[in-house]
């Protein structure tokens, strides 16, 4: 429900209003100690607010399902996706929950263009993606060929 706080070892989560077709979809502000907050938007559409439970993570991680021009109710699209990122302005973002049409417009072109907009930091989620939330947030693929990627955040 949200507005519901609870704390479990050391790690403090919150619940935050998501608008989705199921009553119970909720998204997430967690906060860890050496981390800050992260923010986590699962299943929701924009509404005016969700930028501001989100304002201030070092990293958000938002449920991007269509691309740029395609809204679809009860879900986030590329668009939503800048509007939050402006309101929120976390050191760095992570997309991800693809549709199929942004799976085929590329979620790298819409992860690198939302990062072009906003100067922050942007990755398009893949399969076998880490994230190391250290000093700096260093994000890497699961093959030794992949070159890791350091975020000063």
């Amino acid at each position: 429900m949200p507005g519901t706080r609870f704390e479990i070892g050391g790690l403090s989560f919150e619940a935050i209003k998501a608008v989705h077709g199921d009553g119970d979809a909720v998204c997430l502000r967690f906060e860890a100690p050496g981390v800050e907050s992260l923010g986590y938007t699962s299943d929701t559409e924009a509404y005016i607010g969700l930028g501001e439970a989100l304002e201030g993570c070092r990293l958000l991680v938002l449920g991007t399902m269509w691309p740029r021009g395609n809204p679809l109710k009860g879900h986030l699209c590329t668009d939503d996706a800048l509007q939050l990122i402006k309101v929120a302005k976390p050191r760095c973002a992570v997309t991800t929950h693809f549709g199929i049409k942004l799976l085929n417009v590329g979620p790298e072109k819409e992860a690198a263009w939302l990062e072009k907009e906003t100067g922050i930091p942007v990755i398009s989620a893949f399969d076998g993606l880490t994230l190391n939330l250290g000093d700096k947030i260093t994000v890497k693929g699961s093959r030794k060929v992949d070159e890791p990627r350091i975020i000063d955040a």
